[in-house]
């Protein structure tokens, strides 16, 4: 079964590093903040041995898709360049390259 943990820390400089991330590229539309997902991960295991884990949405859909988890699941071509973009981001920021 799936340990119990608190939710990860955002004082570290890793969740630093992706909120300036996100900020620069959604500037108007996005904040960092915490979120529980319905989905199935394996955060729990490594947070409770003291491991901090975030998840970032990369691929961001417009409002009314329908498609998430259906046999016709897509996102699009500008989500997924923003969303690769965003990463790089996030690993530059990491990275200490900005």
């Amino acid at each position: 079964p799936m340990p119990t943990s608190q939710g990860s820390p955002r004082e570290t400089e890793l969740y630093k590093a992706m909120a300036r991330a996100i900020s620069r590229i959604y500037p108007r539309d996005a904040v960092a903040t915490r979120y529980m997902s319905r989905a199935a991960t394996d955060s729990g295991f490594l947070r409770s041995r003291g491991m901090p884990v975030y998840g970032v949405p990369l691929f961001v859909r417009e409002p009314g898709e329908p498609r998430a988890r259906a046999a016709d699941e897509r996102i699009a071509p500008k989500a997924l360049d923003e969303g690769v973009e965003l990463l790089w981001q996030i690993v530059q920021e990491t990275a200490g390259e900005n």
